[in-house]
């Protein structure tokens, strides 16, 4: 299931009741430089060294369609709460002008979210439009992929 929400995914989270899964895509070179992941590098930069390591280090390195999740806290109206900040590897590399994201990393970074995240009862799944925007692709056909996912996922979108 998905519900589409209007606004500043930052904000929302900082608003969030609940703990929370935040999903959001990455590309394989280590890069946070523009858009979403940009304001995830500023707003986390230890999120964004962990990512970064992945990348860099060999024996660490995460495939195309893989997943690091960073745990973290989010200070929320109620108090503290767990966040996990979910980098999904959507896309080999970076830039604009060309398709960069691809629909099959998608696919496997949702299927490895929901295998991983099934038993977290009373959490929040939260993400953008991945890999729409810089990424390249088209939500119309991101958007299904969401929907076939077994998590009940709340997407922003500006």
């Amino acid at each position: 299931m998905i519900t589409e929400k209007q606004g500043d995914v930052f904000v929302a989270l900082e608003g969030r009741r609940r703990p929370t899964v935040f999903f959001h895509g990455c590309n394989m070179q280590g890069v946070m430089g523009a858009g979403v992941a940009l304001g995830v590098k500023n707003k986390w930069p230890y999120v964004y060294k962990t990512y970064r390591n992945f990348c860099k280090d060999p024996a660490l390195r995460v495939e195309l369609g893989g997943v690091v999740m960073v745990p973290h806290t989010l200070r929320g109206e109620v108090g503290e709460l767990p966040l996990t900040v979910a980098n999904g590897f959507t896309q080999e590399g970076y830039g604009t002008g060309e398709v960069q994201a691809t629909l099959p990393a998608i696919v496997s970074v949702l299927e490895g979210l929901s295998d991983a995240l099934r038993d977290k009862e009373g959490w929040d799944f939260v993400s953008v439009r991945v890999g729409c925007g810089l990424g390249g692709l088209e939500w119309e056909s991101v958007r299904p992929l969401f929907e076939q996912s077994d998590l009940n996922w709340t997407v922003y979108y500006q």
